[in-house]
């Protein structure tokens, strides 16, 4: 509250502040571990499929998977040691079987904003350990963001 006027945050500086805090999040728990590769840490600063993915030291790229475009992620991952998916949509079936079917992706990040967010998750969590490639070894962990809508 400034001077009884409730202020409204924009919210790409939500997002930006929230992100920032995942990164910080996830810096903490790499440094805490014995040893800490070069392939250990994500970018979601944009999609190496369209390219406009900044080359970022110490980053491995990480392809944003859309209702279109799961046999280029699948491609795009089959050339990375280490596997990672972003993702704003429900997975489908096919891109599912595409995507983690084949390989084992080890880490997929799911960005869902609406009220319904939790069971979207869970459903896409279902999906990827029911995967042949990435299923026996998923392991997965929830973040609930402390921000509302």
């Amino acid at each position: 509250m400034i001077q009884g006027v409730k202020c409204k945050t924009p919210q790409w500086r939500r997002r930006l502040v929230r992100g920032m805090a995942a990164v910080a999040c996830a810096a903490a728990l790499a440094f805490t571990t014995t040893s800490t590769r070069a392939d250990d840490f994500f970018s979601f600063t944009a999609d190496p499929l369209v390219g406009n993915s900044p080359t970022l030291p110490n980053y491995v790229p990480a392809p944003f998977l859309n209702p279109t475009n799961a046999a280029n992620v699948a491609a795009f991952n089959a050339g990375q040691p280490n596997k990672g998916v972003m993702t704003f949509y429900d997975a489908t079936p096919s891109a599912v079987t595409t995507v983690y079917g084949s390989q084992n992706v080890r880490h997929t990040f799911s960005d869902f904003e609406n009220a319904n967010a939790i069971a979207r998750t869970t459903a896409l969590v279902s999906q990827i350990k029911a995967s042949a490639g990435t299923g026996p070894s998923a392991s997965v962990g929830f973040s609930k963001s402390s921000t509302t809508r």
